[in-house]
């Protein structure tokens, strides 16, 4: 069962879930260069889902322009239900959020919710 099961891929923009809004708040929750301007970016945040496991397609005003020094400054892992790690890379394009990209060491299919609680956030 991945996070956001049973929905399809989806064409249109919407607003973020709970759940969704919740897990890049974790990975905002630690310091790293640009998170303050990410921060200000999710308040009119807009997201579509792009692939089974839940990586989503992030837009927003891109205002301010995150100073961030890497495409991927921040990422975090769990363990899938059958003890595959599953990270989760929040993608950065010219100072803009851009992606949450979600997948499998093994390119499997996540198989369980993803959840804040139990991340394992790294700063690049």
């Amino acid at each position: 069962m991945s996070w956001n099961e049973g929905e399809a891929l989806e064409d249109a923009f919407r607003p973020a879930t709970q759940v969704e809004g919740a897990v890049l708040a974790a990975l905002l929750g630690v310091s790293f260069a640009g998170r303050a301007e990410l921060l200000d970016q999710i308040a009119d945040l807009t997201v579509r889902r792009v692939d089974a496991n839940g990586s989503l397609q992030l837009r927003g005003s891109g205002v301010p322009k995150a100073p961030v020094d890497r495409r991927v400054p921040v990422e975090a892992e769990f363990l899938d239900s059958d003890g595959m790690p599953v990270h989760l890379l929040l993608h950065v394009i010219d100072g803009a959020l851009s992606e949450l990209e979600i997948y499998r060491e093994d390119s499997g299919t996540v198989l369980s919710a993803v959840g804040p609680g139990e991340l394992s956030i790294l700063v690049l």
